[in-house]
């Protein structure tokens, strides 16, 4: 393997270290009782790291278009920038489809489904809005209801969280 190829390996690994830092948060949970992942699926989609690994792929191309424009590309180190190319694509693909198809912790089901139910409560009780938010404020300040019950202070800042969001439709 020429200098050339060895070049083209070596820029790849900076996108494969942030594949593996990616990698390595998609499963990080918090809590010990009631455990959440450390990343929602959003955060981790949009995280800096996918902009890295796009960056670093895009001036490797740009690199490669310069080389073959001006004559300094051969055909084998074209082969070895293809190959890592679509190597590092079906990294990234296979990143991606873990972050998606996750499974969610047995708190953050819980909490979706206190969420979803919320929802509906709200869509069909519109005057009840108010009463819950006031309530999920109230919670969240009693001191001790936040270190004995955590759960009721999660579902009372969930709410007011997502009151807030629905009075503002």
């Amino acid at each position: 393997m020429d200098n050339k190829s060895r070049t083209i390996q070596t820029k790849f690994k900076i996108a494969y270290r942030e594949c593996d830092y990616l990698e390595d948060k998609i499963f990080k949970k918090d809590g010990v009782v009631f455990k959440t992942h450390r990343y929602t699926t959003s955060e981790l989609m949009n995280s800096p790291h996918h902009d890295k690994i796009n960056a670093v792929t895009k001036k490797i191309g740009s690199d490669i278009s310069y080389w073959e424009m001006s004559g300094k590309l051969s055909h084998s180190e074209k082969e070895v920038y293809h190959a890592e190319r679509d190597r590092i694509d079906d990294t990234l693909h296979q990143l991606n489809r873990n972050i998606q198809n996750r499974e969610p912790t047995l708190w953050e089901k819980i909490s979706r489904v206190a969420e979803e139910f919320i929802t509906k409560i709200m869509d069909n009780l519109p005057m009840l809005r108010e009463l819950l938010t006031y309530t999920g404020k109230m919670l969240g300040k009693i001191p001790y209801i936040g270190t004995a019950f955590p759960v009721l202070i999660h579902i009372g800042r969930k709410s007011s969280h997502l009151l807030a969001s629905l009075t503002k439709k």
